[in-house]
């Protein structure tokens, strides 16, 4: 028997990124969520022409957070009013969302928290709390709350989650220096961070050496400091200039000794 051709598809290979879903609604609109675009990517499904796509793409860093921007979309559905609903795989925050088909944002849907719950309250704002390297505001004359920030993003660094707050004076600090969570980054750094525009800018991390990101990815940093076995030295570095970037000038380390991480899932 002859080979039955395949046809020829109607939205071209090179308009997605990462395809992780497809609903095409009756009217033939092709609605597909793009994991690496991090948006609703919207065709005709019978000529391929794009149309204005849903979501703010690139994906959510850290800072102010904004509700039009995707994390981790991985599944949708469109229901019997066109109401569009999108499941992000993520824990900052774990998110479900409801969209227009038009793209217009409506409503979110946000938690639970992780096992047990947790989080750290601001001694001089009761109205804050932090989350999971997230910033939250509690209205209680409404008995109502919002996301405010993603203040660190999970996984990056091993450095542990921003959570907890402390003042010297009048300055305000964020410290992360334990496990939030049993899913998520067990660190084993630890960290000082000042708030900045809803973002966790670091000014001092100290733990294993080798346990750090910025160390395990910067080469010039490895070989400034290989005499020392990254698994058996401690280090500290301070952001002396101010510049958020690290600098072998601004690091210390520490040979010689045995060092344990904490253990973690995830």
């Amino acid at each position: 028997k002859e080979a039955v051709p395949l046809p020829a598809p109607v939205i071209p290979k090179a308009a997605l990124g990462r395809p992780r879903d497809l609903v095409i609604s009756l009217d033939d609109q092709a609605f597909v969520l793009d994991g690496k675009a991090g948006a609703i990517k919207v065709f005709d499904a019978r000529t391929g022409e794009a149309k204005p796509s849903i979501g703010k793409g690139g994906n959510f860093g850290a800072g102010p957070w904004d509700p039009t921007r995707f994390s981790t979309p991985v599944s949708m559905a469109l229901d019997a009013h066109d109401k569009l609903w999108v499941v992000e795989a993520h824990f900052q925050p774990k998110r479900i969302s409801r969209w227009s088909r038009t793209g217009e944002f409506e409503k979110e849907w946000l938690g639970p928290t992780h096992y047990g719950g947790g989080g750290h309250l601001d001694p001089r704002d009761k109205t804050v709390i932090n989350h999971y390297g997230m910033k939250f505001r509690i209205d209680f004359a409404s008995h109502t709350w919002k996301l405010e920030s993603r203040l660190w993003p999970m996984n990056v660094g091993g450095v542990y989650l921003p959570e907890r707050v402390f003042y010297v004076g009048e300055r305000r600090y964020l410290v992360g220096d334990c496990d939030n969570t049993l899913f998520g980054d067990p660190g084993p750094v630890m960290g000082l961070f000042k708030e900045v525009k809803g973002a966790a800018i670091p000014l001092v991390c100290a733990g294993p050496l080798g346990g750090w990101g910025e160390f395990r990815q910067r080469p010039e940093l490895q070989a400034a400091f290989s005499q020392f076995d990254p698994e058996q030295s401690g280090f500290i570095w301070s952001d002396l200039d101010g510049d958020g970037q690290v600098q072998v000038s601004e690091m210390q380390v520490l040979g010689g000794g045995k060092l344990r991480q904490s253990a973690g899932i995830g």
